[in-house]
């Protein structure tokens, strides 16, 4: 078991509307991308990026559209097999005004995506640019139009929060008692390899100070967010690895906003 401490709960475990960080975890975990950022990707192009669902693709000659391959082995955590019309309903549900997905605005550049038959979707561009694949590949994770699609869109958002998040992941929800913890537990045999841990685990601390302590005291493996005057404790401890991961975050300043 992976216990990570943190200080809030997800703010949603549907994939189109997950914005924090907790619930970007827990539902890259649940859900997949058609194929996902590798450590060697290249911004232009496909270069370096992993399969998930998708077992392969081809551009079409004048990059106009992408075609994805569906992996014949990928199943929903109900054992549903997972089509190509699954990534055409999930690209309806993140474009959906109704919904306001976080996303959205990247995908713009896409026209539509079709299914000609259940194991390939085609991603059709209205013009094209250096980041086609990237937006078509891995800004959605596929959701199953079986559990989803039977909700009015805007009532989307709220079907979402009292039903069980489904996916096709390495990962199944196990338990969530907000304010407390929520637990993930892999799922067995999965179709792209099992994973090593049996169950990742968020206790959730809203105090940052508490936090530590539970990461000083042992009572958690991971605290992903260190502030700088903690690093001199986690040093004298000892047996604590600091790593400083790159992300792709950025901050503006603004400054004298007056006429």
């Amino acid at each position: 078991t992976i216990v990570i401490a943190t200080t809030a709960d997800p703010d949603a475990l549907f994939p189109p509307l997950a914005l924090n960080i907790e619930a970007r975890q827990a539902t890259e975990l649940i859900f997949e991308y058609l194929a996902d950022v590798g450590p060697g990707m290249n911004t232009i192009g496909d270069e370096g990026f992993v399969k998930q669902i998708a077992s392969g693709w081809t551009w079409s000659g004048d990059s106009s559209s992408i075609s994805f391959t569906i992996d014949p082995r990928a199943r929903w955590h109900d054992g549903t097999r997972l089509t190509a019309d699954d990534v055409a309903f999930t690209f309806s549900v993140y474009t959906d005004e109704k919904l306001g997905a976080s996303v959205s605005s990247s995908l713009s550049e896409i026209d539509s995506v079709s299914a000609p038959d259940s194991g390939t979707a085609v991603f059709w561009f209205g013009e094209r640019s250096p980041r086609q694949f990237y937006h078509a590949a891995a800004m959605m994770l596929i959701l199953p139009r079986h559990v989803y699609g039977s909700a009015a869109r805007d009532s989307l958002r709220a079907f979402s929060s009292r039903t069980t998040p489904m996916g096709s992941g390495r990962f199944r929800l196990a338990g969530w008692t907000p304010g407390s913890h929520f637990e993930l537990a892999r799922v067995d045999d999965h179709y792209r390899s099992t994973a090593k841990p049996a169950r990742v685990l968020w206790t959730i601390t809203p105090e940052y100070q508490s936090a530590v302590a539970r990461l000083l005291g042992g009572e958690a493996d991971v605290f992903p967010t260190i502030r700088q005057e903690t690093i001199p404790s986690l040093a004298e401890k000892g047996d604590v690895n600091l790593v400083t991961l790159p992300g792709s975050d950025y901050v503006f300043m603004h400054l004298n906003h007056r006429d």
